[in-house]
């Protein structure tokens, strides 16, 4: 079991593995077997500082959309962990933790996701949220998110990203060139 923050992932000749991972970029495996894979859940104090410094944002995680150079016909080599699963049933916390670890979710510096294969429901409800630049943005987007969680559990964050719109794309996103 690994907790992997990367740029770009790639796994080959594995077999047995499960990956928390948070990578901007499309995963991919080759010649590997029976990978399960869950959104990055980690927090410790200079962490978020450290994906700053790696310039990776915590809101571009690309972590269930894997590509497989090597399928299987009929079958899958690879699968997102049940939303149930969480770090804790893979990893224990350090009993003399000098770095202020935390495998909480609610304290995690990457947003948790439950990725493009989110579990089938009857009431599906799906809006999309947009935070605006404002040089608080991060900070109101952690927020949120955490009252939604808190709030509302049967919510599910599927994905979340961080970019930057030209105007024009922004104007067709939103219908509205005052944005």
């Amino acid at each position: 079991t690994c907790l992997v923050a990367c740029g770009q992932y790639r796994m080959r000749d594995c077999h047995n593995v499960n990956v928390f991972l948070c990578c901007p970029t499309q995963p991919i495996i080759e010649s590997s077997r029976r990978i399960h894979f869950g959104c990055y859940q980690l927090y410790y104090d200079q962490l978020e500082e450290q994906f700053r410094s790696a310039e990776l944002s915590v809101f571009n995680n690309n972590w269930s959309n894997v590509h497989d150079f090597t399928p299987t016909y009929g079958d899958t080599n690879w699968c997102i962990l049940p939303a149930t699963m969480t770090v804790h049933d893979y990893f224990q916390q350090p009993a003399h933790d000098v770095l202020n670890i935390s495998l909480d979710r609610s304290l995690s510096v990457v947003p948790l996701t439950t990725g493009i294969h989110p579990e089938p429901t009857e009431d599906l409800e799906v809006c999309l949220v947009v935070f605006f630049y404002d040089r608080h943005e991060e900070v109101l987007s952690k927020s949120f998110i955490n009252k939604l969680l808190k709030d509302r559990p049967s919510c599910w964050i599927v994905n979340c990203r961080q970019l930057s719109l030209e105007p024009r794309d922004a104007e067709v996103v939103f219908s509205s060139p005052a944005y």
